[in-house]
């Protein structure tokens, strides 16, 4: 899908914001284990810091401090929702619609704010299975920004995933099917918003 594919400028410009800055964070996610990995060390560098005699590449040092570069895709995750987040707030803004319940972080409540679009009159219904893996895509961020990545009692009892105390690793297929996801949700509100 492209920019020009959307009707609604708001919608569009969420959607480029969205995909540019993901593009930019994803690379740097999935490509920074590799580049430390190539990106030797200078002997001279490392005699002068006074690493240890295994430490040849900026992979060695970075694990040697206990660096997790899955970490990196914990931020792709909550860059995107954040973003996400900030659409919403915009939508509810520029169209008046009321929020629900609590209203102090009531964005990133991302069934809070589907029930509010949909009282709204925006109908969900066709792209349910991306709605849940928006869902999913919030709960991770939770966990992720209150949890550092690591799966707790509620996180596991509402997705089902992960086991508890152990980190929760995010594939890059995951990641491209949220933001998938989203794009669903965008076109559908293209669709639906006056």
């Amino acid at each position: 899908m492209q920019a020009s594919d959307f009707k609604n400028n708001l919608i569009q410009r969420h959607f480029v914001q969205l995909r540019e800055s993901h593009n930019l964070i994803f690379q740097f996610a999935v490509q920074a284990e590799v580049k430390d990995k190539q990106n030797i060390v200078n002997p001279q560098v490392k005699q002068m810091m006074g690493w240890p005699a295994h430490v040849n590449t900026m992979y060695d040092y970075r694990t040697m401090w206990g660096v997790d570069y899955e970490r990196l895709m914990h931020l792709c995750i909550i860059s995107f929702c954040t973003e996400m987040e900030f659409m919403f707030k915009a939508i509810f803004t520029k169209y008046g619609y009321s929020t629900t319940g609590n209203a102090k972080g009531f964005y990133q409540r991302f069934s809070e704010v589907v029930t509010a679009l949909s009282s709204a009159g925006i109908n969900f219904s066709t792209i349910q299975p991306s709605l849940d893996r928006l869902n999913t895509a919030f709960q991770i961020r939770h966990i992720c920004i209150h949890n550092l990545g690591i799966v707790d009692q509620g996180f596991h009892n509402n997705t089902g995933l992960g086991t508890v105390g152990q980190p929760y690793t995010i594939t890059q297929s995951d990641y491209i099917d949220m933001l998938d996801a989203n794009v669903d949700l965008q076109k559908l509100l293209d669709d639906q918003l006056p």
